[in-house]
């Protein structure tokens, strides 16, 4: 991201703004930037109405998206055939794209993080002469980053859902998770505790987030370093377990699967089929859709003073927060 955005770079560290960085052009980033720090919500308004208007000035690598997506797939069916999604997998998805937020948004805030682990995972791919220490620390880093990833937006949608239907005694402590910083969320646990409650499914059920489900294991042991890369016997040792590079990845590539037919549910088809002119033409409606709706919101709270006055203070405290990190 280009230095000169400052407040955008603090609020997305914040959580209070959500942006696919990745798709969007530096002089995208910068125009909002510059109306931002105008304090005045007008130029704000006008500024996400020029974005949609004139979408294809503004998104870009959706094509690059496309493919690195498509590879990915073709990577796990040629590759990985030994990697398949649980019945519970294919429930919890089913339910979080039926029943949690708009269907076109998950796609949208995840296109950003999934960008960057498909370019990765695409390089690992390609270059099989990178050292194999490199190799497995890579790996390692983006499977944790694509479970935290999943437990964020799951927990962001499944709060929202709750809120008018928190019965049980898990939902009502998962509610209770302070949210306060963006990052915070609730863990796997908590959130199979919750599916169990909702879905009617065991706690020792099949899905990644399954009491005893060895994508959740390898996720809480690498994330608290309980992890060693013998490379003498070529394992990577985890907690008590060992594991090939192999058998790490056939673990990763079940987490990466699981995103994937999240993103199909929730767009309506499958990408892997290779219809990028469709896959563009829905990406570029929802991005449309998403700056409208935020063009929107500015142009009523220009229309209430009080709501102005607020935005103006607000934009001076955070510039002051930014330029403090900066």
């Amino acid at each position: 991201m280009n230095k000169e955005a400052k407040i955008i770079r603090y609020l997305i560290e914040k959580g209070e703004i959500k942006l696919p960085l990745p798709l969007l052009r530096e002089k995208t980033i910068l125009e909002l930037e510059k109306a931002l720090s105008s304090g005045n919500p007008r130029n704000v308004y006008f500024c996400y109405k020029k974005f949609a208007d004139k979408i294809d000035e503004h998104i870009f690598k959706i094509e690059e998206l496309f493919k690195l997506l498509t590879q990915t797939r073709k990577d796990l069916e040629q590759k990985y055939q030994e990697v398949s999604l649980s019945e519970d997998d294919k429930k919890i998805i089913h339910f979080l794209a039926s029943n949690t937020n708009l269907p076109c948004e998950d796609f949208l805030e995840m296109s950003g993080p999934i960008y960057f682990i498909s370019q990765v995972v695409d390089e690992l791919e390609k270059y099989k002469n990178v050292p194999e220490l490199i190799s497995i620390s890579l790996l390692m880093f983006i499977y944790v980053i694509s479970y935290e990833l999943i437990l964020h937006q799951v927990d962001r949608r499944l709060e929202c859902f709750l809120k008018g239907n928190s019965n049980g005694e898990a939902t009502k402590r998962f509610l209770k998770i302070d949210r306060k910083e963006y990052m915070n969320h609730a863990s796997a646990q908590q959130i199979n505790n919750v599916f169990v409650e909702i879905l009617y499914i065991r706690k020792e059920n099949t899905s990644i987030f399954g009491k005893s489900s060895k994508p959740k294991v390898i996720r809480n042991k690498v994330s608290h370093v309980n992890m060693f890369y013998d490379q003498e016997e070529g394992t990577i040792i985890i907690g008590k377990n060992k594991y090939t590079k192999r058998d790490f990845s056939l673990q990763f590539y079940h987490i990466l699967a699981f995103l994937l037919e999240w993103i199909d549910v929730s767009i309506g088809y499958k990408i892997a089929n290779g219809n990028i002119e469709k896959f563009k033409t829905e990406m570029t409606k929802d991005f449309k859709k998403l700056f409208r709706r935020m063009s929107w919101l500015f142009k009523k709270m220009e229309r209430s003073g009080d709501s102005k006055k607020a935005f103006m203070s607000l934009i001076l405290k955070w510039k002051k927060e930014a330029e403090s990190i900066n």
